[in-house]
This record gives structure tokens, C-alpha cells and sequence, in this order.
């Protein structure tokens, strides 16, 4: 039920934005593809915005994102950490500006006002692909995702939701990108703890999309989380394990980080709220 009412807002909210959607995309055709015909393909029914794939011909040629007036952003215990006034536009190419020369986002192409548009890429979202047949063992996967929020980070910039879906990955694990920038932080909400709930985020979503067969060592690894938010040491002790040491390895992620990743006080009770009772679902 909760999946219809989503679509039928979704399908809403394009209709009301139907004749600013055809402007444009006549603008697009103008000024990127010299007009030439293109096709769209609605993505997804998340977010404030709307996304598409943009065809041409039978071509890939990028993804577009439009600022949806009509699509407001669904109720969530996460939304008082996020500036959901901000322009998700101007926000996406910002960052996509930034992360692309670093190798962390799709390179941006174009925007005007309240659309912009990214270059495709054949990847998929991560938390699609974890079960299958070559998929690497799903620690020292979530560690490269972390590691990858470390760049991320070292370039001045968050995500603010950097969850599975929003890592993308090739066919071969053996590249991955950032995309959904779409909400900038709260005011008064520092850099450091933006850095710290992106850990967190990812962590959430991780505990919410982990294949089946992980469940008992990343209980392990979840549990002990619970015993740092109440105050106990033995946390560090999972830490020293000698799968976590290689994972340490393949990764170069300081774990240390996320051991104390409840310390910060901006953060520390939504943190104790949300490992308390398993994934927030979105």
C-alpha cells in the first residue's frame, strides 16, 4: 500500500510539472544535443526530485535530474538533519563539480535553473548487487564504501545520504562512484558530525541491505556498536579480530573512527535511537 501511494504521488507531481518538464527538455536538446530527438526513462520514486535516463537514439546519453516542485520530500526521523530548502539542483552540481575531477561522482554536463544533467555510467547501485555470484564478501565491500566517504570527506564535502543505493558499481566491483547529493546538511550541523552521519548512514543501510549468509558476523559487529553507546570499552575487542585486521588492510580505513563514531554529541542520541532498534527504513 505504502509502494502505491508513493507511485501515485510520484505520478502526481510529474503531471503538475508536466510544461515546465517539456521546456527542458527543449532546452536540452538545444543546447547538448545540437536538436537531435532524445527519449526519457522515468529512474526510481525516492527523493524530492525527479530522475531520468536520457536516450539517444538507443544510447545511453546521460541522466537527468529535474527539480520537482510538486515532489515533496517523504516524512523521516532523518529529515531534522538535513537543509531540505536548499536548491537540490544547485547542491547536486556543486558537488558533482568538486567530486568529478577526484574520481568520486559522474562527470556533470549541463544544467540550467532547476535541471541538470550528469554522464551515464553502466553501474548499478551496490545494495542491488550484493548477492550476487562474484560479489566480494560484504566487509571488505562496506570498508570500500567507507573508504570512498574518506575521499569524499577530504574534499570538504558530505553526502548526507550515503546509503547502499546511493554507491554505485560496476559489473566487476571493481569501480565505484557517488551519486544523490540531493539534501546539503542543517544549519549549525558541523563538518565533522556531517562526516560522522555518513558513516552512520552508511552503516544503517548496510545492517538493512546485508546479504542473508552475513547476518551472524555483522550481528557481531552491530552488537558491539551497542556496547560503545553504553559506554563499554570491549567494543575495541571485535576490532582486533584477525578478519577485521585484513579487511584493515584491504581498505586502509582507520576503524578506530568508527568505533567512537557515538562520541560525537551531535549525533550521539540519534545514534543510540537508531542502532537500539535496527535499520531506520526509508
Amino acid at each position: 500500500m505504502l509502494k502505491t501511494k508513493r507511485w501515485w504521488r510520484r505520478i502526481r507531481a510529474e503531471y503538475l510539472n508536466r510544461a515546465r518538464h517539456r521546456q527542458i527538455v527543449s532546452l536540452l536538446r538545444a543546447e547538448v544535443f545540437g536538436g537531435a530527438p532524445v527519449t526519457l526513462k522515468r529512474m526510481g520514486n525516492g527523493g524530492a526530485d525527479s530522475v531520468y535516463k536520457v536516450f539517444l537514439g538507443k544510447d545511453a546519453a546521460g541522466i537527468l535530474r529535474v527539480r520537482n516542485p510538486y515532489q515533496k520530500p517523504r516524512p523521516s526521523a532523518l529529515n531534522a538533519f538535513l537543509a531540505l530548502s536548499q536548491s537540490s539542483i544547485d547542491r547536486e552540481w556543486a558537488v558533482y563539480t568538486k567530486g568529478y575531477p577526484a574520481g568520486l561522482t559522474p562527470q556533470p554536463l549541463w544544467r540550467c535553473e532547476d535541471a541538470m544533467l550528469c554522464a551515464h555510467l553502466p553501474y548499478r547501485p551496490l545494495r542491488d548487487c550484493l548477492n550476487a555470484k562474484n560479489a566480494p564478501p560484504f566487509l571488505p565491500l562496506l570498508l570500500r564504501c567507507a573508504a570512498l566517504l574518506d575521499r569524499l570527506h577530504k574534499t570538504g564535502l558530505s553526502h548526507m545520504d550515503a546509503g547502499l543505493g546511493n554507491v554505485l558499481v560496476d559489473e566487476n566491483f571493481e569501480n565505484m562512484t557517488l551519486i544523490d547529493f540531493e539534501h546539503g546538511p542543517a544549519e549549525n550541523f558541523s563538518f565533522p558530525a556531517q562526516c560522522l552521519y555518513d558513516h552512520l548512514k552508511l552503516l544503517n543501510t548496510a545492517l538493512q541491505y546485508r546479504p542473508a549468509e552475513t547476518i551472524e558476523g555483522f550481528s557481531l559487529w552491530a552488537d558491539n556498536f551497542r556496547s560503545g553507546l553504553a559506554g563499554d570499552s570491549s567494543a575495541r575487542a571485535y576490532f582486533d579480530t584477525p578478519a577485521a585486521e585484513a579487511a584493515l588492510d584491504e581498505s586502509k580505513l582507520p576503524l578506530s573512527r568508527l568505533v567512537n563514531i557515538w562520541a560525537n554529541p551531535e549525533i550521539a542520541a540519534h545514534i543510540r535511537a537508531l542502532l537500539a532498534g535496527g535499520p531506520v527504513r526509508q
